[in-house]
């Protein structure tokens, strides 16, 4: 009888104990529970790359919506394929604030928890063909990453998310060297490769100093110029140096050419926009020289065209020497006719249709005026004129002018006009074949002075 009493006061006294433990954690918990938000986060605790040591979870919710705020305005986010362009509107992105709260952990560094609205590269039309190709999830986790770190200039190229393609013949153009022309062969012989690495310039000035063939003389250099210039017009790679000669030159076809002179600082230099190399190649194929252009497929199709030449005849220049007896006649520079000739290209997309026509250049060769030596009229006696010819008249220089030309001292004078010099004035006296009216200044003597 006195073992029950115990038994069942031990277990009275049991079940009270638990009683009263199970109350106090209960308590607590619910104390913690609804005093966890006013508690902060300790040191070195970071919710994606923001700091929020000593901060509440309210705190810190409006220090993020605060950053995210600021970054909405000026971050900027491009996905590039060659010449397109894909702008990611910072809205695109969602941030789970409270997801990214409420799992943060004390003291770590925590995620900030992103999503992508929708898809964001409905209207890309780079990518339309290619979705089988693409490394999506790579590349949204790329844009997740850039949007954690609240970068603000962002450029992914579409390319490091797509299979790497061979590289393709994409331009390519020959021009014929004549046999003068064998350093501009032995120059594509020696160094037949041009390596173009992705986003850089190149300029032939250059090219030649690294590879010690920096004193060819300017002539050979300008020819090989033209032929690399004539296989990149193809392309979208851009000129950003370029020079012409005064006079078109027969070794050269007009618009396509490319002067280099370094002594004049004449250079001539490129730039490859694309993401991946260019290779130019030299090749010699007997007296003809061949340049391809090789690279990854571009994502247009360009074709080059030159416009008709328009022509500018030159005048003829006439001067006169002593030298020279009656009827004979010297040339001095024989004519040649001024040319203006334009090159433009238009762009397709892949599917053939065409998208655009940019000018390339207007390349304006001068005339070159003819030059005549006409022995002098003598004096008083205006020339004869020939056949067909206008009427010739005496100036004041001693020189003839005929028809719309250009005299010794430069004057354009036209025969439209109506010409004075040899009218008489109100005395009747014409002009004298030194040039004055009237009164000689005494060149001729007096009247009544004794002959000498």
């Amino acid at each position: 009888m006195g073992k029950q009493k115990i038994l069942k006061f031990l277990l009275l006294l049991f079940v009270c104990s638990l009683s009263i433990f199970s109350l106090t954690y209960s308590g607590v918990s619910a104390f913690d529970s609804r005093s966890s938000k006013n508690t902060v986060y300790p040191k070195n605790t970071y919710i994606g790359m923001l700091d929020v040591t000593g901060k509440s979870q309210e705190e810190a919710r409006r220090f993020l919506e605060k950053k995210i705020k600021r970054w909405h305005g000026s971050s900027k986010f491009e996905i590039v394929y060659k010449e397109q362009e894909l702008r990611v509107e910072p809205a695109d992105f969602v941030f789970l604030l409270d997801e990214s709260i409420s799992s943060a952990a004390d003291g770590k560094q925590n995620p900030l928890l992103i999503e992508l609205k929708g898809d964001v590269f409905n209207g890309f039309e780079a990518i339309k063909g290619m979705e089988e190709d693409l490394d999506k999830p790579s590349l949204e986790k790329a844009l997740i990453k850039a949007g954690m770190e609240f970068a603000e200039d962002v450029r992914i190229n579409l390319e490091d998310y797509l299979p790497e393609k061979k590289p393709v013949l994409i331009s390519s153009s020959t021009v014929e060297l004549s046999g003068t022309n064998r350093v501009a062969a032995d120059l594509a012989d020696a160094f037949p490769t041009i390596e173009m690495a992705a986003k850089s310039n190149f300029s032939m000035k250059e090219w030649l100093a690294e590879n010690n063939a920096d004193n060819i003389s300017a002539s050979a250099i300008s020819l090989i110029s033209s032929a690399i210039y004539k296989a990149v017009l193809p392309t979208n790679i851009l000129i950003s140096e370029r020079h012409i000669s005064s006079s078109v030159l027969e070794a050269m076809e007009p618009g396509y050419e490319a002067r280099v002179d370094f002594e004049k600082n004449l250079d001539f230099m490129l730039y490859n926009p694309n993401g991946q190399p260019i290779k130019i190649q030299l090749e010699m194929d007997d007296s003809r020289l061949k340049v391809s252009v090789t690279g990854v497929p571009l994502l247009y199709n360009y074709k080059v065209h030159a416009g008709e030449q328009q022509e500018f005849t030159p005048r003829t220049i006439k001067q006169y020497s002593a030298l020279l007896q009656q009827g004979q006649k010297r040339v001095e520079q024989k004519g040649k006719a001024g040319i203006l000739v334009k090159v433009s290209r238009d762009v397709y997309a892949k599917t053939g249709e065409w998208l655009k026509t940019e000018t390339i250049a207007e390349d304006f060769y001068p005339p070159v005026h003819r030059i005549e030596i006409h022995p002098l009229s003598p004096a008083g006696k205006p020339s004869a004129s020939g056949p067909g010819d206008s009427p010739k008249t005496l100036n004041r220089t001693g020189t003839q002018t005929a028809g719309k030309e250009q005299v010794g001292t430069g004057v354009n004078r036209d025969a439209s006009l109506p010409d004075h010099s040899n009218q008489p004035d109100d005395k009747g006296e014409g002009i004298s074949a030194c040039g004055t009216n009237g009164d000689d200044g005494g060149l001729w003597g007096k009247p009544d002075e004794e002959p000498k």
